[in-house]
Order: structure tokens, then sequence, then C-alpha cells
């Protein structure tokens, strides 16, 4: 992980960015800041490129990380049933 320099971006990356007016939005270093429902803080970061799709999501109060790698031109892939039928309850 040094090589990544994950010390210096980890503390970071949960960080929301102040805009120019000084409103604060859900984007911090790559990363979509929410709160979930039930399992608090969940940090996330999806991209597609050529029919391929990728979808994280991390829950840090549980150490839970859920990745989601497919190779579909679409969305026929529903990342949200899939997350719900593995971990019941939570709300994406």
């Amino acid at each position: 992980m040094d090589s990544l320099n994950f010390n210096i971006w980890a503390p970071k990356a949960p960080s929301k960015v102040a805009l120019n007016n000084g409103d604060n939005n859900n984007y911090g270093y790559g990363w979509g800041l929410y709160d979930d429902n039930k399992f608090g803080p969940m940090y996330s970061h999806s991209g597609a490129w050529l029919g391929f799709r990728s979808n994280i999501k991390y829950f840090p109060k549980q150490s839970l990380w859920l990745i989601i790698l497919s190779n579909t031109p679409d969305d026929s892939v529903s990342k949200d049933k899939l997350i719900a039928q593995y971990v019941p309850g939570l709300e994406v």
C-alpha cells in the first residue's frame, strides 16, 4: 500500500469539499460521500468504459467493502439489486 500513498490519501478521502460559495458537496477526492440510514457513513465510486462497469461502496463503521465489476454495455446488472441481495436492509 505504500506505493499508493495510502496513509496520505485515506484520511483525506472522506472529506467533503467546500465549494466557492462555502457550501459542502457530497464529493471528496474522487469518492461520493453519503450516509446510509441503517449503516452510517458510506463512500462510493463508480465508472464505466467501453462496456465495462465498476461500482465500489465502503462502509467504514463495518469495515465492509462492496465491489461490483461487470462487462455489460448498459445497466442490465442492477448494482442495487445485487447489493440488497447480499446485504439485507442496506438502502442504496
